[in-house]
């Protein structure tokens, strides 16, 4: 396990993190440090293991999140057939990004429809 040194302010009612050992230490390098030190000034606190969350790909996977994501798709769809409108984008670029778009929305649809 590894520790912080916190040092005493407002006369040991208050800890916070030492500035001048401002790392994460083994159990041993922590002791050394104070050891070295006035006791009634620093202590060692430990530092909890961070929580390791299992990765998760950047896809939607509840209803939730496939309903943002098609209105998502749908909101961008909507602004490339605004800007083709205005004479924004050149015809060939927008059919292209809008066809994209309509068949990522679709592939949403599809997925939301059989959860």
């Amino acid at each position: 396990m590894n520790y912080i040194i916190e040092y005493s302010i407002a006369g040991g009612s208050k800890w916070v993190q030492s500035d001048a050992y401002p790392d994460v230490y083994p159990e041993a390098v922590a002791q050394g440090i104070l050891d070295g030190s006035i006791p009634m000034y620093y202590r060692m606190t430990p530092v909890p293991e961070p929580i390791k969350k299992p990765y998760r790909r950047h896809a939607a996977v509840t209803p939730l999140e496939l309903r943002g994501a098609r209105e998502m798709l749908k909101s961008a769809g909507d602004y490339i057939a605004r800007q083709q409108a205005c004479n924004c984008l050149n015809l060939s670029t927008s059919l292209k990004v809008f066809g994209i778009l309509y068949d990522a929305r679709l592939a949403v649809t599809r997925q939301l429809e059989a959860l």
